[in-house]
């Protein structure tokens, strides 16, 4: 009998192809920033997996295999970046999340996770991501199992 152990991985946004990249969804509305971050990420070793709005961003932060979520925090739509997380933390407590905007959030976003101003560099936000998968075995002080 063999048996698999899969300590980081997860199955890609098709479902059908087993990857030890992490997962990382990126919701941003602007295509001049999300195909560039989409392809450094890509490049830094991540599985990428994208979306434009609120509703289609939260639909895919649903899938249980996204280790981590870019989030825009203005989307246009009726969800906002904090909405998105938050609600997809209701289904997935340890999910990895960093907010970013062009604007200083209007509301306190502590409990998300970090905040990066726009504009940033790639590298800036691939260390960010790196750091809070690193911590992936960590409950979240939100986490109802902890």
């Amino acid at each position: 009998m063999v048996t698999l152990v899969v300590q980081r991985g997860s199955l890609t946004h098709c479902g059908k192809l087993m990857t030890m990249k992490p997962v990382v969804a990126l919701i941003e509305d602007e295509p001049l920033q999300r195909m560039p971050l989409a392809r450094a990420l890509d490049d830094a070793g991540f599985e990428v997996v994208s979306a434009a709005y609120g509703p289609e961003g939260l639909a895919m932060l649903g899938d249980p295999g996204i280790d981590a979520a870019i989030v825009d925090i203005r989307l246009p739509g009726p969800l906002n970046g904090v909405a998105i997380i938050r609600e997809a933390r209701r289904r997935n407590p340890r999910l990895k999340a960093v907010l970013t905007s062009g604007q200083a959030p209007h509301e306190d976003v502590t409990d998300i996770g970090p905040f990066l101003p726009k504009p940033f560099r790639a590298p800036e936000l691939i260390a960010l991501v790196r750091t809070l998968l690193e911590r992936g075995d960590e409950r979240r002080v939100d986490d109802p199992a902890s």
